[in-house]
Order: structure tokens, then sequence, then C-alpha cells
């Protein structure tokens, strides 16, 4: 029987599996426990055309806009038209999306031009997560190993054929990556510790083909206190009419732009005070129904969002770039597929549109399963066990991490600079050259993604969606 190893656990490694475990024996590895991902930290929902108001017209030309045209135009026809049937498979794995009357409840996030974002109340990823794993974990045909981490790629032949983890290689008929972004190399991020971009680096040390690195998107809204890790307060926050303002409590853009026009706009009236987030005109009945876990996590600090104004700032959200991969999930690389936010199908252009990222996940998932029914069997070699990996870290080790995240955020952050990049590339190559041996395994990947991005935001000299330079 043919075997497919998937690397990551978000939900479009989760997806994949339940589709390749339809014809083939799926090994699931990740290097936390199966629930760590970027996936469940998503609180907007999944952007499908659902409503007899809406078209695929209409989403294909927000998408494009919010993308600045740098899209990939057919990537973006056919995800958007595939994305209905996947939220039907979800609804039959058991998903409850929220509902009103009998039918789905419909939100909009900033660049969306109807509503058309299903979700279930402001926890849509952990509820789709949730019902993946159960899935995942009832199925006959797949096995999880948690806790592991991939170091890299194994090739034979000219051919991908497995991975190298701390404790063992693993040989299969071809490999999946869905190993997420790299929210990491930024010291402010919505994205978990996990995220450090392992898929991406793995990829490009085998020669895989990357593309659109510079585009990193920041996310307008975060809740954020100092020494706390950034909260994510959803896009949908801002669908549904919460007001930004600024120190002296005045509205100072239109809420409902694409994120990266807003981040800059945020980012702008900071070096003047504080910007806040206020949804002090809803009633508190309606933002506790809506927005149950943003409403109960700012209470822990008492903050309210019937009553309070809530302090934000940008941060580092999203990858739009990535390994890139046509619409089955096929890299450059014979036997290796990307899918989720490690590849680059070219549907988010220069700025990925709200809520079209657990979109992407479902369809490239779906698409690459389907493709890997007629990929030949390969021969198997024996797996290999590894002695474990020293995985202590010690003051040199967190010192060069959190000097790499405030390279990144200096040189490559919301707004760029021609003499930032340049010496912040060349940080990021010395870092890179230090990352040596077990323990810097994870900062080696953090250190190669970093480079690609500074790499490409220094090759393109205008600005673009949420590449911002100022000369």
């Amino acid at each position: 029987m043919r075997h497919v190893i998937i690397v990551g656990s978000g939900i479009a490694g989760l997806y994949c599996a339940l589709r390749c475990a339809e014809h083939s024996q799926v090994t699931l590895i990740t290097k936390d426990q199966i629930a760590a991902s970027s996936s469940s930290y998503a609180q907007g929902g999944i952007a499908a055309v659902l409503d007899q108001q809406d078209s695929f017209a209409k989403h294909v030309r927000d998408t494009v806009r919010s993308g600045s045209g740098h899209n990939n135009r057919r990537a973006v026809e056919t995800i958007i038209r595939e994305a209905p049937q996947h939220i039907q498979a979800l609804l039959r794995l058991g998903v409850q999306f929220t509902s009103t009357g009998g039918k789905l409840d419909l939100t909009r996030e900033g660049g969306h031009s109807r509503r058309r974002i299903v979700h279930v109340q402001d926890m849509t990823g952990r509820a789709v997560e949730q019902a993946l794993i159960k899935a995942v974990k009832q199925h006959p045909n797949i096995s999880i190993q948690e806790w592991e981490f991939t170091i890299d790629l194994l090739s034979s032949r000219r051919r991908i054929c497995g991975i190298q983890t701390e404790k063992k290689n693993y040989y299969g008929d071809c490999v999946v990556l869905a190993t997420g972004g790299a929210g990491q190399i930024y010291p402010y991020t919505t994205n978990p510790p996990v995220v450090t971009g392992d898929g991406i680096a793995m990829a490009m040390r085998a020669g895989a083909s990357v593309r659109d690195m510079e585009f990193v998107q920041f996310h307008p809204t975060a809740y954020y206190i100092p020494g706390q890790r950034p909260f994510l307060l959803s896009e949908a926050l801002r669908g549904e009419g919460a007001h930004l303002v600024n120190f002296n409590y005045k509205r100072f853009v239109n809420e409902l732009w694409p994120r990266d026009r807003v981040s800059r706009a945020v980012y702008r009236q900071q070096r003047q005070g504080l910007v806040y987030l206020d949804f002090r005109h809803k009633s508190t009945v309606f933002l506790k129904k809506r927005f149950p876990g943003i409403y109960q996590y700012l209470a822990k600090d008492k903050l309210y969002l019937d009553k309070d104004l809530i302090p934000i700032t940008p941060v580092a959200h999203y990858l739009c770039g990535g390994v890139h991969t046509d619409l089955f999930g096929r890299s450059s690389l014979p036997g290796l597929y990307v899918i989720g936010e490690a590849a680059h199908t070219g549907l988010h252009g220069a700025n990925r549109l709200a809520s079209n990222s657990l979109l992407e996940c479902l369809v490239l998932a779906s698409r690459s399963a389907h493709s890997m029914r007629t990929l030949p069997e390969q021969e198997k070699k024996r797996s290999k066990m590894h002695s474990r990996i020293n995985w202590s870290e010690d003051d040199t080790l967190i010192g060069l991490r959190q000097q790499l995240q405030n390279i990144m955020w200096e040189a490559g952050g919301i707004v760029r600079t021609q003499a930032g990049l340049h010496s912040g590339l060349e940080a990021m190559r010395a870092i890179r050259a230090t990352a040596d041996g077990s323990p810097y395994l994870e900062l080696r990947n953090m250190a190669t993604v970093g480079e690609a991005v500074l790499t490409a935001a220094l090759k393109r000299r205008d600005s673009l969606g949420c590449h911002y330079r100022v000369n």
C-alpha cells in the first residue's frame, strides 16, 4: 500500500491525512502535541461563497484587490470555486458552525465586500481542528507521532523519499510539508512558539523553489501588554463594527481596509501615542455571544470590550510567500508536496485577504491528496533509529534567538529601508553561520527563512502590498 508522510498537524496536515487515508497508509508527524499549530489560534473563520447575494466573481475580485493584483489568477479562481464543498465536508465531520435561524451565520471582515465568512463564534480554528483530530485519531490508516522534530528531507534518485527526525528516518512514496509559516522569526507575533519556519527551511536546503518571501503580513490588531505574548483580536471585530481610535480617541482609518493598509495606519499613529480598539458602542449581550473567547481573555486583565478601550499593536501574522507549488501542492522537487502557510500557490498575492488562509488549507490538502492516488509506489527502505538530540537551551542560544527576532523586526518589519535591509541581511547571515549543532536546529531554520525574507525584500525595490519600503 502507498505510504504518505505528513509533517505538521494544523488544519492543512490533518485534512490532508484524512483524504490520503482513503488510498494510503499515512504517518503524521508533529514536533509538539497534535493540537499545537497556528490553525488552533485562528479566530475569524473560513471565507466561502454561500449566500445568493454573493458570487465567486466578487470573492475573486476582493482577493485580487487585497493582494494588490500580484495574485495567481488561476489559483484564486480555482480555490474560491472549490470552497463551498469543503465547508459541507466539515459540517459532515461535526464542525458546528454558528447558525442563526437554521442558516449559517456569515460575518464580514476587512477587505471583503460581502458577508461570506463561516465561523464558530470567535474560535473557528480550534473547533475545526478538534473535529479533524478526532477523525484522524479514529482512522485505522493513520499513525500519529507527536513530540518529534523533523530535521531534514531525504532523497534518493533525485526524488524526495522521506524525512530525518530527531528519532529516526521515515521512508515513504512522498512527503507532505504542512508545517505552517514562520511567525517566530519576529519578537511580536500571533503565531504559537512551534511556528519557526521549519518546513520552508528544510525544503530550501533540499533545493526547492520559494517565492514571494518578502510578503509578511502584519495583523493590525493584537492586544499587547509588555511582557505578555500578543493576543490576536480577530478581524471579525472590525467586520462587526469595532472602531480603531488614536491617542486623541479619534478614528483615523477605514477599519475595513485590507490588513496591510490598516497596519501601516496603526504603525504611524503609534509614533504619537497609544492606539486602541473601541467596541463600547455595542451591547454586552452581543459581544459576549459573538466573541466569547476574546471577551473572556480580556476580562482576565480586567478589560471589557463593552466598557474599555483595548490597547492594540500590529504584529507578525502570516507569510504570504513560501515553497512554490502548483494547484495540487506539488513543489519543484519530485515527491515533495507543500500545503498550507508553508506553501506559495499565488492565492494571496502581496497581501492575504482575511479568512482565505484556512480556505487554502482545505482546498490544497484535498487536491494534493487526490493527486497522490496515481503516484507509483517506491521501494521502501528500512527506518533507521537515531540517538536522542540534546535540546537544552543555554544563554548563547537564547541570546541569538532574541537577536534574530530583533533584526527581523527592525529590518524586515512593517516599514523597511534599503540600509536596514542590507545591515539586517548581513547580521542574519552571521547568525545562520553560527547556528551549528543539535541545540541550534530550530534557530538554523529561523535564520534560513529570515535570510530569505530579507533577501527578497531587498530585491523588490518598490512597495507592494504588505512589503512597504520608504526608499
